[in-house]
């Protein structure tokens, strides 16, 4: 489980990164920006582990929501859980979901 504390402590390693991050006219340090993406990753995901890996609850169940299974890299818990599924404009469509932790669109109903 992820605190606060954790949290600020992220914050304070992402500080130091932007801080030794110098741009020079409009070069970019782009390896550092993927780290501070990755620690922010990191956060999200400890943040939705107690949530994950147990069989969608009764409330999830009465919005339509399932245990969904990642076929690549073995996540599963709460529909509710996955990435995407926004609206697309005004054509009543949504994006597709996709794993929260490797991003993977092979995403299956949990067979027990």
């Amino acid at each position: 489980m992820i605190t606060k504390e954790d949290e600020a402590t992220v914050g304070n390693i992402k500080r130091f990164i932007e801080a030794k991050t110098t741009t020079s006219g409009t070069t970019v340090d782009w390896e550092k920006v993927a780290w501070c993406e990755i620690l922010d990753k990191l956060v999200d995901n400890l943040k939705k582990a107690p949530e994950s890996y147990r069989e969608c609850s009764e409330e999830d169940l009465q919005q339509s929501y399932f245990t969904a299974e990642c076929s690549e890299c073995g996540w599963w818990g709460s529909s509710a859980l996955l990435e995407g599924g926004a609206a697309i404009g005004d054509t009543g469509d949504h994006t597709d979901c996709f794993c929260p932790v490797c991003g993977n669109l092979e995403i299956d109903e949990k067979i027990n």
